[in-house]
Formats: C-alpha cells, structure tokens, sequence
C-alpha cells in the first residue's frame, strides 16, 4: 500500500495512519471534451473500509466498483474535477456511491493518491 493519501481536508496521511484496510484503483479514463480539447485523467483511487471484514466483499465484487469508479469518473469534465471544491464532491460521489452495493455502508473514504489531468 505504497503512496500517500490526501484526505477532504487537503491533510496528508501514510498508510499506517490509516485506520481501516485499504484497497487502490487506478484508472486512465477520458473526461468529458473540454472547449473541443479531447483531455484524460490518470486517477488512482484509495478505497478505506470500515473494518478488515468487508475486505473479501468487496474483492468479490471489485468489477462493479472499478465499473461505478468508472461512470462517475467519465461523467465530470475537467472544470469539474480541477478546483479542490471539485476533487472533494467527486471523493464523497464516489464513496457514496460504492456504499450503495452494499447492505450496510463499508465504505469510510476515499482518497486520491493520483488525480492528473492531461
């Protein structure tokens, strides 16, 4: 679990600050066209789970959270997703969200350990 996690309040936490287990995503996606301009994000999302039980869960069923991760992701055009306004409601969308497939909420955060915009 390598790289730092920045959480909604810009802070800067290591893995060992981290309360629950940790699972990362990294994708290379398109964003939405921006003035014509076809642009990509490179996003590596850390996922925190309440308790190291849900773990297995969500390996389970880790193609429909890499493909919610990705549909969230898609639907933001760079505007969006520049600011640290934005950054910070695609964070919550995307653990609100991921929250949803399950019974009970397992997700605690999100973090970016990668968010560029090229």
């Amino acid at each position: 679990m390598p790289g730092l996690h920045f959480t909604d309040t810009g802070e800067v936490k290591s893995p060992e600050e981290i309360a629950g287990p940790v699972c990362d995503m990294k994708f290379f996606l398109p964003l939405a066209e921006d003035s014509g301009k076809k642009r990509y994000v490179r996003v590596t999302v850390a996922i925190e789970l309440v308790d190291k039980a849900y773990k297995k869960e969500m390996d389970q069923n880790v193609s429909d959270l890499r493909r919610e991760i990705i549909n969230i992701v898609l639907a933001k055009s760079p505007e969006e997703v520049k600011s640290s306004e934005g950054k910070e409601l695609l964070r919550k969308e995307i653990a609100d969200s991921l929250n949803k497939y399950f019974s009970e909420g397992y997700v605690k955060n999100t973090y970016f350990t990668e968010l560029v915009i090229l």
